[in-house]
């Protein structure tokens, strides 16, 4: 009925910003809570590999629990299970806040890995309420939303810390936010229409998981014990095929490898792990660089604030690119609009590995790869989303996000190596130049591979209708 058009309209902008919230927050934690390890170990008396584990221990959990999380909620509702791992996120900081010792702290930061299902169940009940055609706009709202809220949660973070009688202050101020969450998640979304009746495949899932578990400890391995590294990838990698061959033999899987490693999603996916490799790999470089000290002949000794500064030129580029993709791709096709974003951040990463004498240099390369970044992190699910059944569209975006974090942290951890083996003379702590330089060119020749790869795709097709599902009452 035209005449409930714009209830529905106002509706429908009324749910996004809410999810936008969530999204703005998860953003907040994941961007603030580095910038709090340094007091954290001083507070629990840790040390730099204590604080290392802490931090990657969530990325692993993340890693695990994604692809169940997102099956569990194409069953069993997306809110529902935004509301859970809220509630469980809410549980792991709140025990880090009061952690006294090293085992406390571990457990919560496993429980608070999570929040990254957030951004694939989100995607679906955008779908889901939506429509395909109309997520578009939606997608990369939630897409910059996360990357300004990285940003703007190291500066926000820092200085509420500095303010701060003691860390657990601002652990605290990260707890509320989530409470602030869980209330939007209970009374300001709406759940999804669309369901799947499969089963919970456990067996995949463990399956999935063990592999996974490995693989990502092994990367962390990669560079203070190569020989276990190699033998856990090994190790993770036979379980992953042994996932890949039961999940394409029986009637309800996890995740539907058959569909996803066909001629049209296959190698959009292996543009998700181009843009982990370039985009997480080299995420520390830029604020590190920024603050090295003049003296060592490169950089500015900029501040927590100029830090910030340049890092944010990298978010607002994302939040343009992604605002932008769904018109984008309607003009110029979604093979074009990967392509020219790849194609930008190559250019970004080669201008900071070229031109970096002065903060405003820095910015402007930034700026161009993170305009790069927003496409490519907004078209890449809104391909996945337009060929595949409405039913799975949590399970195969949550594929995305995990591949895109296993290969951020397979090059995190060798661009870390990188700077290690070239570090300044009696500061073995510094990295010389090249090193960053070397990094950024390595990033810019995986963007142009991955131009390579867009270009390639197949032609669109539409996304098949879910086989079975029904709408809760």
């Amino acid at each position: 009925m035209p005449a409930s058009t714009p209830a529905v309209g106002r509706r429908s902008a009324a749910f996004v910003g809410f999810l936008v919230f969530i999204e703005l927050c998860s953003g907040v934690l994941q961007g603030g809570f580095p910038v709090l390890l340094p007091a954290i170990g001083a507070e629990l008396g840790l040390g730099p590999g204590d604080l290392s584990t802490a931090f990657s221990v969530e990325l692993l959990a993340s890693g695990l629990a994604l692809p169940l999380l997102a099956r569990l909620g194409d069953i069993f509702g997306h809110r529902r299970l935004i509301q859970i791992t809220v509630v469980v996120t809410l549980a792991g900081y709140a025990l880090v806040a009061l952690a006294d010792g090293f085992a406390l702290l571990i457990v919560g930061r496993i429980l608070s890995g999570a929040l990254a299902c957030w951004l694939p169940l989100e995607f679906a009940i955008v779908r889901d309420r939506l429509g395909t055609e109309r997520s578009g706009p939606a997608i990369g709202l939630l897409v910059g939303a996360l990357s300004v809220g990285v940003s703007f949660g190291a500066l926000a973070v820092g200085l509420i810390d500095d303010a701060a009688s003691s860390v657990r202050v601002s652990l605290w101020v990260l707890v509320a936010l989530l409470a602030a969450c869980l209330l939007v998640s209970l009374f300001l979304i709406p759940e999804s229409e669309v369901r799947s009746r499969g089963r919970v495949d456990w067996v995949g899932g463990a399956l999935v998981a063990l592999g996974l578990g490995l693989a990502f400890d092994g990367i962390a391995a990669l560079a203070s014990a190569p020989g276990r590294a190699g033998a856990e990838l090994l190790a993770g990698a036979v379980l992953l095929a042994l996932f890949v061959r039961y999940e394409a033999r029986i009637a309800d899987p996890l995740i539907d490898v058959r569909v996803m490693s066909g001629r049209t999603l296959a190698p959009v996916y292996w543009l998700s792990m181009m843009l982990g490799l370039s985009l997480y790999g080299s995420l520390t470089s830029a604020p590190t660089f920024a603050a090295t000290d003049p003296a060592h002949g490169y950089g500015w000794g900029l501040a927590t604030l100029g830090v910030s500064a340049v890092s944010m030129c990298s978010a607002l580029g994302i939040l343009a690119g992604g605002l932008a993709a769904d018109r984008a791709a309607r003009l110029l096709g979604e093979r074009a609009v990967l392509a020219v974003g790849f194609a930008l951040s190559a250019a970004g990463y080669a201008a900071i590995a070229l031109l970096h004498a002065h903060p405003w240099q820095f910015g402007i390369g930034l700026l161009a790869n993170g305009l790069g970044v927003g496409l490519a992190m907004s078209a890449i699910p809104l391909f996945i989303i337009r060929r595949t059944p409405a039913d799975r569209t949590a399970a195969a975006t949550g594929v995305y996000n995990t591949l895109k974090a296993l290969a951020g942290g397979i090059a995190g951890a060798v661009f870390g190596t990188v700077l290690n083996r070239m570090a300044l003379p009696g500061t073995p702590d510094v990295p010389r130049e090249g090193g960053y330089i070397a990094i950024w060119a390595g990033c810019a020749v995986l963007c142009l591979v991955a131009v390579a790869i867009a270009a390639a795709l197949r032609a669109p097709a539409p996304a098949p209708a879910p086989a079975e599902h029904d709408s809760p009452s």
